[in-house]
């Protein structure tokens, strides 16, 4: 076949079992499969392809030494070219592929294995751990790490001691169980608790009065986000004044500013979000995806009052606090281009999700990690959600569950 992807070859070989080699020919596009045994592994001078073969599964024997050798190569995304295409030691069939695609189903034993790995931060997020018996200790001092784990399937039995510890990103963007333990099923991310205000709510830097907050009153920073993370660790912080011209953070308690614009542009402010309710949950929906029908990065509505500007902005949608919400029946249904990231959604009350992507053509948002129960009715959440259905394979392609499609 021709294809401008390689991708496409292996889609095709993988509906034919004894496709195990494709050649995939550069110059045209032009791939060529074979079976086992079929070619060598001798260089014929053609440098006009690339060749690729089925992997080769990891073990406990051999998973540490695979670790090394690819980080020594790849030490941030595990994309170790060279090594995953060495022969360990058989050509015909032990080539191992990179990190992130690594076959590690029949390993159990991952103690330590990124342990001060302190720039690591690759995308293992597809592995198969469900042999795993022990995580300990498996990302302590990774300072860098951030990839999301909630879809990793782990048994009751597996050991997670200090799987976290030290891994201050990782702490920082996800709430577990355990900040050091886990378990990674259990580590969602942190939705901000403060949401940006509307153009027309900006204030000026006189009208309120600052609190002292981590033992400091202001600080300077490149990224807001950090403004979040020291106002979260005082209690009457509800808001943040950050001047974009030097990066200062003020932070302020509730109701120790009007809500009036000061003709001060220079900042933007932030305040607590609200959580949303059923009541008017499909009225956000609607008016967030009015503004931004294919992000839900709904800026302005985010900030608007509903009705009490002192303590109702609801933030962008991937933000929204959801937990209270228990039905999402049609949600986003025929909406063609939506493709909002709202894996991080707590949807741990919502009773039906029926048709909640139904005709949501473009949707390929990964939603393994949501947790939902037994009596959750998805009945054709997924029906006609097109790119979806060709993403991800769920127990049903129609009704899900989400927390199925991987």
């Amino acid at each position: 076949m021709i294809s401008s992807d390689p991708t496409e070859c292996f889609q095709t070989c993988s509906e034919c079992d004894d496709c195990v080699s494709i050649n995939y020919r550069t110059s045209n596009g032009e791939c060529i499969w074979a079976s086992s045994g079929s070619w060598g592994d001798s260089y014929g001078g053609d440098s006009s392809f690339e060749w690729y073969r089925s992997c080769r599964s990891i073990s406990d024997s051999d998973f540490a030494t695979h670790v090394t050798g690819c980080l020594a190569e790849a030490p941030i995304d595990g994309l170790c070219k060279e090594y995953s295409g060495k022969n360990f030691p058989d050509s015909t069939t032990n080539y191992i592929g990179m990190m992130p695609y690594w076959d590690v189903s029949a390993v159990t034993n991952m103690n330590g294995a990124f342990e001060n790995q302190g720039s690591f931060n690759a995308d293992i997020s597809s592995w198969d751990v469900s042999s795993v018996t022990t995580m300990e200790m498996m990302f302590k001092g990774a300072l860098d790490f951030t990839q999301e784990l909630s879809g990793w399937s782990i048994g009751s039995a597996t050991s997670t001691t200090d799987m976290f510890l030290g891994a201050t990103a990782f702490q920082a963007t996800y709430a577990c169980t355990s900040a050091d333990d886990g378990p990674p099923n259990s580590c969602k991310l942190r939705r901000s608790k403060y949401c940006m205000s509307a153009t027309y709510s900006r204030r000026s830097l006189g009208s309120f009065t600052g609190i002292t907050c981590d033992g400091a009153t202001s600080m300077i920073v490149s990224d807001p986000t950090k403004c979040f993370e020291t106002c979260s660790k005082c209690d009457d912080c509800a808001s943040i004044n950050y001047r974009t011209s030097n990066g200062e953070c003020i932070w302020a308690s509730s109701g120790s500013w009007g809500d009036s614009y000061g003709g001060d542009s220079s900042f933007e402010w932030y305040r607590s979000c609200r959580s949303i309710s059923d009541s008017d949950f499909a009225t956000h929906v609607t008016g967030c995806l009015a503004e931004a029908p294919i992000d839900g990065l709904c800026k302005e509505y985010s900030g608007k009052n509903f009705p009490d500007s002192t303590t109702n902005y609801i933030g962008m949608m991937p933000y929204w606090d959801v937990s209270a919400v228990t039905n999402m029946n049609g949600a986003f249904e025929n909406q063609g281009s939506f493709n909002a990231d709202i894996s991080s959604w707590d949807v741990s009350s919502v009773t039906t999700m029926e048709m909640m992507f139904k005709g949501a053509l473009d949707f390929t948002q990964e939603l393994s990690g949501w947790s939902i129960g037994s009596a959750t009715s998805t009945t054709d959440m997924f029906l006609g959600a097109t790119a979806f259905q060709a993403t991800y394979a769920c127990t049903s392609a129609d009704d899900g569950p989400p927390n199925s499609c991987n």
